[in-house]
């Protein structure tokens, strides 16, 4: 099965396969406190969270700022974190979404975004069952609540 990357990381859907892929959640950083975060993520057993927002070290990312929440969840949660920038959008097309909320104009320049990048293999990587965090779910922290971990 050829799946792109744009299509493995389509925010509209969770992704699961019965048994050769995990379960993958997204959720975004803002409007919850630290407490609400990681009982999101022990409600769905999530054991890895893969950064892909552009601007994870801003100070108007609390308590979610590299590398506090890498800290955070590795060492008082376990829970792995990786940070993977290839998977975020341009600081261009960023700016314009921040500017006016278009999310029906974002949503596909987004996802050519990450067509044009090629990175099937780098997503399958991270999704599929062989990784060395494979016994429980993974959730994607983006800039934006896209997905059921809300």
């Amino acid at each position: 099965m050829s799946v792109s990357a744009a299509e493995l990381f389509d925010a509209s859907r969770v992704l699961s396969q019965e048994t050769s892929m995990k379960t993958i959640y997204t959720i975004g950083f803002t409007r919850k406190t630290l407490q609400q975060f990681i009982e999101r993520l022990r409600a769905v057993d999530v054991g890895e969270v893969i950064d892909i927002r552009l601007r994870n070290t801003s100070q108007l990312a609390g308590w979610s700022k590299y590398p506090d929440v890498a800290y955070l969840l590795t060492t008082g949660f376990r829970i792995h974190y990786e940070h993977h920038l290839e998977f975020a959008p341009t600081a261009e097309l960023l700016d314009e979404y921040n500017k006016t909320h278009n999310w029906p104009a974002y949503e596909p320049r987004f996802n050519q975004v990450l067509a044009d990048r090629r990175l099937e293999s780098e997503a399958q990587t991270l999704l599929w069952i062989n990784s060395k965090h494979s016994s429980s779910n993974s959730l994607v922290l983006s800039a934006f609540a896209l997905g059921s971990a809300r």
